[in-house]
């Protein structure tokens, strides 16, 4: 029988479904978790500062998809994209993870274009895509749209954001599945930070033109997708943008290439490597789980983090533990 964990799931956005999630379905395989106010290990994402208010002496365990760092003096494990390495206290598990069905495409990818067996002609669909309802990314996503359309042939934009085609398209991946090629610009570009938007192009069968991660082809096959770093190579990405459409033996090379480098980034591989990380953060009595710092200077971190978390809340202003300066807090993040 699996021991029974209690676990506060914290500061997760409005629509995150925090009972079913590549984390919690995770542990439910090495232990019953039952959901809890007093809890001995809290989870916590990004979208408020609740975490800091809960239960000092829980285990906690901070988890983002988003481009963001762990402080690793507010919590004891992290679960993060940052390309780093703590001791047992980090794993990384990039955001394109949570989309298992999108995951297993993309994997099988190569075996399913040689096999074939809807008998799809690749090289006789429409021409690009772009889906985006995300108009605040850096500008470098919007430019390239422009330039591929100004320079060779339009780019058809399904999404909210900069749509041409009378309207959103319903459904992304099938609206993917009717091009060749899709713009899969990232929001930012950090080291690590890589999305789904690159995961869905591969799993939807068309060529991703990439530009995000810089580390991206660490993990994917570079000669599997067209790689844009920067601005100045647009020259460069439109050219083998041309010769890929206009040749179908050279297009059908690059779509039949496996995505991925590795067998250890492989889906079920990451979850089992998962498994271990979080299996290693029970197995141990709690008392000796504690990574961070809970004494003299990692006690005055945490005491501002909660004081600053409280006059958010309250709307009260902001008095430093430790200096007694007084200063007003700063709007919340949705600038109320």
């Amino acid at each position: 029988m699996k021991d029974s964990i209690k676990l506060s799931f914290l500061d997760t956005y409005k629509e995150y479904n925090k009972d079913d999630n590549i984390i919690v379905n995770t542990l439910r395989r090495i232990a019953d978790v039952e959901w809890s106010d007093s809890p001995d290990y809290i989870l916590y994402s990004v979208f408020s500062d609740d975490n800091l208010l809960a239960d000092l002496f829980a285990v906690r365990i901070f988890y983002t998809g988003e481009n963001l760092a762990p402080d690793f003096n507010l919590c004891d494990y992290a679960i993060a994209s940052e390309k780093i390495s703590f001791g047992d206290r980090y794993f990384r598990l990039p955001f394109y993870y949570r989309g298992e069905k999108r995951c297993r495409l993309m994997e099988n990818r190569a075996e399913r274009i040689a096999k074939n067996p809807e008998g799809v002609d690749f090289t006789d669909r429409k021409f690009c895509n772009f889906i985006y309802s995300n108009g605040s990314a850096n500008h470098i996503r919007e430019d390239f749209f422009h330039y591929l359309s100004e320079n060779y042939r339009q780019v058809d934009s399904g999404g909210q954001y900069l749509n041409n085609i009378g309207g959103p398209c319903r459904e992304k991946f099938s609206f993917q599945k009717q091009y060749k090629f899709t713009i899969a610009f990232e929001n930012t570009s950090h080291p690590g930070y890589t999305t789904e938007k690159i995961v869905d192009a591969f799993a939807a069968d068309t060529i991703p033109v990439y530009w995000g991660d810089p580390c991206i082809a660490e993990t994917f096959d570079p000669g599997s997708f067209i790689l844009v770093k920067g601005e100045e190579d647009f020259p460069e990405a439109l050219e083998k943008i041309k010769r890929l459409d206009r040749d179908p033996a050279a297009y059908m090379e690059m779509l039949g290439k496996n995505p991925l480098l590795r067998e250890e980034d492989r889906y079920d591989e990451t979850v089992r490597r998962l498994e271990d990380f979080l299996r290693n953060i029970l197995s141990q009595p709690k008392e000796k789980a504690y990574r961070r710092n809970m004494e003299y200077w990692g006690k005055i971190y945490r005491e501002r983090q909660v004081a600053y978390a409280k006059a958010l809340r309250f709307k009260k202003k902001y008095v430093n533990p430790v200096s007694g300066v007084v200063r007003k807090v700063i709007p919340k993040r949705n600038g109320k």
